[in-house]
């Protein structure tokens, strides 16, 4: 079984249902082999400027998720229909569902020390089924990386949650992804905080309006206010604008969101 993709000018995106996500997960843990689910938002398209390597992971990696309710509502707008809207953080939350249904393993990777600890405290008490291995915080340098791929490696989690900022976190999963013996690879940004208690998840409500992003900015004002300003600017006045007059006016078939940051053809 395969996930079916869609070609989004030039973005990898994923496909699917609920069922089929678990039955491929049930595939992924029994063959065994590796791979890791990633999401696409407008937040992550501008760095491709900065992280020129940054498209070429990500458009490697098996599974794509919509992570962000205004790109879902574009990728609908350009005619694409899709099974179901399920973005990092509540996939993350599905897959440790699955994962206490079937009674997987999982290794947190990712924020200090005392952060992770309390996250696993916290998951073990609500996916009482799962197994959690002592995880490993996410600061760790590029030298030291090869002695965090033994530690995962010695555990052979399931599922393994990479709790790290960008570019970090990419680069590690697709640098390592044929020699971690983890099964399901989930770059997962800030949720190792979440679990923790340290930051809570937009409510729902909020989530379906597409103002998730206002509760971070609310939370870390410091680290979050002036970066979405400039993400929202490369949305509302370069990517939407842009990738509408390409297709929808200028018939461009040669086309893709990559070229916007000078990427591809």
């Amino acid at each position: 079984m395969q996930i079916e993709q869609y070609d989004f000018y030039g973005l990898k995106i994923s496909n699917y249902s609920i069922d089929e996500l678990f039955n491929y997960y049930d595939i992924v843990t029994k063959e065994p082999k590796t791979i890791v689910c990633y999401g696409y938002s407008f937040g992550i398209l501008p760095f491709f400027k900065k992280y020129k390597d940054l498209y070429r992971i990500i458009n490697n990696f098996d599974i794509n998720v919509i992570d962000g309710t205004q790109f879902y509502w574009f990728v609908k707008l350009m005619g694409y229909k899709l099974k179901t809207f399920l973005s990092i953080p509540f996939l993350t939350i599905k897959t440790l569902e699955y994962a206490n249904e079937n009674k997987k393993s999982v290794l947190l990777l990712g924020a200090d020390i005392e952060t992770n600890k309390t996250a696993i405290v916290n998951l073990k008490a609500k996916y009482p089924n799962a197994l959690f291995f002592d995880g490993k915080d996410g600061y760790f340098s590029e030298e030291e990386e090869r002695e965090v791929v033994n530690f995962i490696n010695k555990k052979r989690p399931n599922i393994l949650l990479i709790g790290i900022s960008s570019p970090k976190k990419e680069r590690f999963a697709d640098k390592y992804k044929n020699e971690l013996t983890a099964n399901i690879i989930i770059p997962c940004g800030g949720m190792i905080d979440v679990f923790a208690g340290k930051v809570k998840l937009a409510p729902p409500f909020l989530k379906k309006i597409g103002l998730a992003t206002l509760i971070r900015v609310v939370q870390e004002p410091r680290r979050q206010l002036f970066l979405n300003i400039w993400l929202v600017y490369e949305t509302l006045f370069k990517i939407i604008p842009y990738t509408i007059f390409q297709i929808k006016i200028k018939r461009n078939k040669k086309f893709t969101i990559p070229n916007i940051y000078g990427i591809g053809n």
